[in-house]
């Protein structure tokens, strides 16, 4: 082979592996929108969050602990905020206690928290009761009634509506 042939097979290979990358980026943002149909979404003007069900007939919202990005998931059979303790860690959540939790997946033991601030579509909520999880191995936040509480919720069909303090 040329050197003329090496450098045109070099160059061809380079073509693939940006067209593979940026397919790749593609499909993942796809799938991102996907799964969550709500990225992006905040409050209207007249107070209001609505969110459409994403796969599996299950609602996420954007939203932040301290000021750290996280995606929420819409946990009204969660009693408290349930956070991984690699999210925990980042949001600068500190344990002040450890118990037993009843979840869908079993007992486990977790660590209870206060979150200073808890944002959510738009919506500010402070010292919000929350549970350090060992044991969730992904970033998704269980928003719980611990800051449900705080909003007045109600469904139109498929739509849940957040209405702001």
């Amino acid at each position: 082979m040329s050197d003329n042939d090496t450098a045109s097979l070099g160059k061809i290979m380079l073509v693939w592996a940006i067209m593979i990358g940026l397919a790749v980026w593609f499909l993942q943002e796809w799938l991102n929108a996907k799964n969550n149909p709500n990225a992006g979404v905040v409050r209207s003007e007249n107070n209001e969050l609505r969110l459409a069900p994403g796969p599996y007939h299950q609602y996420y919202v954007d939203g932040a602990i301290n000021q750290h990005k996280v995606t929420f998931l819409v946990d009204t059979g969660a009693s408290n905020v349930s956070v991984p303790a690699a999210v925990a860690k980042k949001s600068g959540l500190v344990g002040r206690g450890k118990y037993w939790a009843s979840t869908a997946n079993g007992n486990v033991q977790v660590e209870s928290t206060r979150i200073a601030v808890l944002t959510v579509g738009g919506f500010t909520l402070e010292n919000i009761e929350a549970s350090i999880n060992p044991n969730m191995d992904d970033d998704l936040i269980l928003l719980g009634m611990s800051a449900i509480k705080y909003l007045r919720l109600s469904q139109e069909g498929d739509t849940i509506i957040f209405q702001g303090p």
